[in-house]
């Protein structure tokens, strides 16, 4: 698992030497290419008036560089999309849950709950496209706030692991609570 998260350092400096991880999410595939469609759109459209300048010979008139200019832009808004989703990761570890979150050249965040101070997990999501795909928005409630994963993948296995160690996490306090 350590190589699902390419961005960050092999070693994963974050990860505490008792703790170990378990489950690693992005948000949907699904996400990612609906937020592609308007800039497809802009590039096939610039792409066809620019094809149009280029078939009567006009290189050097605005109406072939404007639209390719607009391809042009809309090639890199896709690929700071493409980029931008493969830089948020959500996290379970045996102690924590974490949000990633890393926006290029405008800022990093790192959102995380450790799993004893969980008070609740709710799921939410459309009832229609879950039946198509398996993505979900899980809340995770402390004493200090909310942690919102959106449209995470597997949100029913994330929700697994994060129920199962904060319960554990409960045990092992009431232990060293009776000791």
């Amino acid at each position: 698992l350590h190589d699902a998260l390419p961005i960050y350092d092999k070693r994963l400096k974050w990860l505490g030497e008792d703790e170990a991880l378990y489950f690693v999410a992005r948000k949907h595939f699904f996400f990612l290419i609906t937020s592609l469609i308007f800039p497809i759109l802009i590039l096939l459209a610039s792409s066809i008036f620019s094809l149009q300048s280029l078939l009567s010979l006009e290189f050097a008139s605005l109406s072939f560089w404007i639209p390719a200019s607009f391809a042009l832009l809309a090639i890199l808004w896709m690929i700071w999309l493409v980029i931008d989703w493969e830089n948020d990761y959500y996290v379970v570890t045996s102690q924590r849950a974490i949000w990633f979150e890393k926006t290029i050249a405008i800022y990093d965040s790192r959102q995380e709950a450790p799993l004893d101070m969980v008070l609740t997990i709710n799921r939410v999501f459309n009832p229609t496209l879950r039946m198509l795909i398996d993505y979900g928005t899980v809340i995770i409630k402390t004493y200090t706030g909310s942690i919102v994963m959106r449209w995470a993948e597997n949100p029913d296995e994330m929700v697994f692991f994060i129920e199962g160690f904060k319960a554990r996490a409960r045990a092992i306090a009431r232990q060293y609570e009776n000791q």
